[in-house]
């Protein structure tokens, strides 16, 4: 094991005392540790959203949910190097339907629970994501995929481009939620 020292730390990035790698340590976890705290707040109060919520659930949007989630899973599954069949072997379930019933459908159901629930609160609130945000989102995605031509293209498309706008309607939405919540 190496020494815990100013050398250790000089190694480990642009910090020249021991103190500075455990400062910025420091700051990283706690940063960490907000974050984690915001989105639990933000999933907490959109859950409370949805349950004193009552807004009907159309069976269509929970079976195109469902075939989202199901396919997001199988093709994670597959990077990890597993099959859709091993995983269901591995939790217990008898066949794929009985998965898609018991996981699968009540996840969908959250889900477009607190979509729509969202979509009438940015209604109610008069939320909208403007040009210029829906760029610089577009914008921020390009950078990250700069290497990727192919995805860089999609970001052209009008799916893709209605989906980031979808998304950050979304974000304004539960920001707004949070602040609703958190007033003094």
């Amino acid at each position: 094991m190496p020494e815990v020292d100013d050398i250790l730390a000089a190694k480990s990035g642009p910090f020249k005392t021991l103190a500075e790698l455990k400062t910025d340590i420091k700051c990283e976890l706690t940063a960490q540790k907000e974050r984690e705290a915001s989105e639990k707040l933000k999933d907490d109060l959109v859950k409370q959203l949805v349950a004193i919520s009552k807004v009907p659930v159309p069976e269509i949007l929970v079976g195109d949910q469902a075939k989202s989630i199901e396919k997001d899973f199988i093709n994670n599954l597959m990077y990890q190097g597993l099959s859709i069949e091993q995983y269901l072997e591995n939790k217990g379930f008898e066949s794929k339907e009985k998965w898609l019933e018991t996981e699968v459908k009540d996840v969908a159901i959250k889900r477009v629970q607190a979509g729509l629930v969202l979509a009438e609160l940015s209604k109610v609130e008069k939320i909208e994501a403007s040009t210029a945000e829906l760029e610089a989102h577009v914008d921020s995605y390009k950078k990250q995929y700069a290497k990727n031509a192919e995805a860089l293209k999609q970001f052209e498309t009008p799916e893709v481009r209605r989906d980031i706008a979808s998304r950050l309607l979304t974000e304004k939405t539960v920001d707004r939620l949070v602040e609703l919540n958190t007033k003094q």
